[in-house]
């Protein structure tokens, strides 16, 4: 099958971005936002969650959980045909 002939929300790619800005947390220490990513390769578009962890945690199953479940009830996105998805531990 050519990519290029795909259908829109034929095939999502998903992915968790490590964003390198520093934020004040209330009791004082840092923290760098997560960005969990959506791409629909047929139409180009991206949609993305953003999570800020606790002190040394990183994002949870549940995180992803809720961002794909959240891009499923977007109107203008939807449930995927095919979802291709990294082997970082948050998606076991």
């Amino acid at each position: 099958q050519k990519l290029g002939r795909l259908q829109p929300m034929e095939m999502v790619f998903g992915d968790v971005h490590h964003i390198n800005i520093y934020l004040s947390r209330g009791d004082g220490t840092m923290a760098t936002p997560k960005m969990i990513a959506w791409y629909d390769i047929a139409t180009h578009r991206g949609r993305a969650d953003i999570v800020l962890c606790e002190v040394g945690k990183f994002v949870r199953n549940r995180d992803l959980i809720g961002s794909f479940v959240r891009m499923c009830q977007d109107e203008y996105w939807g449930f995927p045909k095919t979802l291709y998805v990294d082997n970082g531990p948050e998606y076991q």
